[in-house]
């Protein structure tokens, strides 16, 4: 005996607006993308975890993790950069860590020729640097408007489900799988 079946994958989404009611201190880092460009050498440079760049305005920004630069490539007599897209968390909290495109270098490489050819410059502004009080939703709104919205999902998709079932199929609603993210 051959039991045939077909898998049917339905997505879908809800969202509602939740009133902050508590204050919370709070001190958030910026961060941003950055382009780390290396015209040092052909082959890879490796940078370690929490590797430091500092901003034209003297600000420090960290990678969190290690990165691995591509070298540089020669076409001719002309040099193509390797780069890299990482995002980069502020040293410290602040809304003074906020700021505009700029360019950076790594301080770990000072006296060191790569101080000049392994640079980076920024691919979005820093942003989200805050230190004080800011309105939130308490963890228990938030966990019960999540299990409202799941539930609200789920009937709704169940529903869509039913009506998309070929009239010589058989469906077993417990055969449902959730992926809520």
């Amino acid at each position: 005996t051959v039991l045939g079946f077909q898998v049917m994958t339905i997505t879908g989404s809800e969202s509602t607006t939740v009133p902050a009611g508590e204050i919370k201190s709070v001190a958030e880092r910026a961060s941003g993308t950055i382009i780390i460009s290396n015209r040092y050498s052909k082959t890879s440079q490796r940078l370690i975890s929490n590797t430091r760049f500092e901003a034209s305005n003297g600000k420090i920004y960290r990678i969190r993790e290690a990165a691995l630069v591509p070298g540089y490539t020669l076409t001719g007599a002309t040099m193509t950069p390797g780069e890299l897209t990482v995002k980069v968390t502020a040293d410290q909290a602040g809304s003074e860590y906020n700021g505009p495109l700029t360019t950076f270098t790594i301080p770990g490489f000072k006296n060191d020729p790569r101080f000049n050819t392994i640079t980076a410059k920024a691919k979005t502004p820093l942003t989200g640097g805050f230190v004080g009080e800011r309105k939130v939703i308490s963890p228990s709104t938030l966990l019960a408007t999540q299990n409202k919205l799941d539930a609200e999902l789920k009937e709704r998709l169940l529903a869509e489900v039913a009506g998309q079932i070929p009239a010589d199929f058989v469906w077993y609603p417990k055969s449902v799988f959730w992926r809520l993210t």
